[in-house]
Formats: C-alpha cells, sequence, structure tokens
C-alpha cells in the first residue's frame, strides 16, 4: 500500500512536470522543485523496494533453511519409515493372537462353569427330559374385561355425581322466590322467566 501511494505521488508529479513545461523553462524555481520532488519520490520508492526484497530475502533464507530441517528429518525418519509395515504386521498378527486367546479362554470359562454346575446338582438333571409341552391358555389371564368395565361405570358416576354436587354447590344464582326471600330479605312482585 505504501508502495502504491509512493507510485501514484510520482506520477502525479510527472503530470506536474508538463504542465511546470508548458508554462516555464527547465531552469525555472518551479521546474527544479518539482524535479527535487521527484527525485526524493525516487529515493523513497527506491528504500521502500530495498526494504521489501530484504525482508523477503530473509524470508526466503529462512523457508530454504525450514526446507533444509524438514529434508534432514526425513532422511533420519526414513529408516524408521520403512520399518513401519513390518511393525503394523506385527501388531496385526498380536491382535489375532489376542482374540485368538480371548476366544479359547470364553470357551474354557463356560466349560469350568458348566463342570460346576454339574457336580453341584450332582448329574441330577441330566436324566430330565420335556414330555409334553403346556398347552396355550385359551383367554388371556389379564386384563379381565368385565371387572374393567364394571369399574370404568362405578368410577365415572361416582366421578359425574360429585362434579353435579360440586358446581351446585358454587352456584350463587337465585333460582326461586323463596331463595330471594331468604338470602335478601325482600319479597317477590313478580318473576321474569328465563327465555
Amino acid at each position: 500500500q505504501q508502495l502504491s501511494a509512493l507510485e501514484d505521488k510520482y506520477l502525479n508529479l510527472k503530470f506536474q512536470v508538463i504542465g511546470v513545461l508548458q508554462r516555464y523553462t527547465p531552469e525555472s524555481r518551479q521546474y527544479q522543485f518539482i524535479q527535487q520532488q521527484i527525485a526524493a519520490i525516487r529515493k523513497q520508492i527506491k528504500d521502500h523496494v530495498s526494504t521489501l526484497l530484504a525482508r523477503d530475502l530473509a524470508r526466503l533464507r529462512e523457508l530454504q533453511a525450514e526446507e533444509q530441517a524438514t529434508d534432514q528429518t526425513i532422511i533420519d525418519m526414513k529408516p524408521q519409515l520403512e520399518q513401519l509395515p513390518i511393525a503394523e504386521m506385527n501388531l496385526g498378527n498380536l491382535e489375532r493372537d489376542i482374540d485368538i486367546k480371548q476366544a479359547i479362554l470364553s470357551v474354557l470359562l463356560k466349560k469350568y462353569q458348566d463342570s460346576l454346575l454339574a457336580r453341584n446338582t450332582d448329574g441330577r438333571l441330566e436324566n430330565a427330559k420335556i414330555l409334553s409341552l403346556a398347552a396355550p391358555p385359551l383367554k388371556p389371564v389379564f386384563p379381565l374385561l368385565w371387572l374393567n368395565l364394571i369399574l370404568g361405570l362405578v368410577f365415572s358416576g361416582v366421578i359425574s355425581l360429585s362434579l353435579a354436587f360440586f358446581l351446585e354447590y358454587w352456584d350463587d344464582s337465585l333460582k326461586i322466590p323463596e331463595d330471594v326471600e331468604r338470602y335478601l330479605g325482600r319479597s317477590v312482585f313478580a318473576s321474569i322467566p328465563e327465555l
């Protein structure tokens, strides 16, 4: 960004030189002042480019050193990398051996448990055999349909009666003329029927 700003200043000064030369001679003070500014901008551009080049060269040297270090690491690791397939094959063989030995162990444990069971039962269950299978039931044991129906009717009756009494208890409207006389202490002269 700084370099592009310097280039823009340089181009502006070049255009100013053209305008100054149309009005003044090359020996004039205005022309000499612009030439000094152009020389200063050229020096700034040259210094900036030199700084950028030095920085890029330093970065290039760093990258070359990293590349050499990486190459050396690869060279050092090459024997280990060549041994890696053999190590993977050995690991696979060991895993297979472990699986086989675990399978053998589980079979031996099952046989051991069977032998313990046979020793504890003294061989009494060896002669046991199934004579006949149990007959499937004709109707389910649970739920009982008639019991559920009766319980449902009883509970619904109790709940509906309780709800009716509850609503009647909380109803505070005046329904008959005696209610008006009892609660308000006044006599009824006329009543308007409900529409």
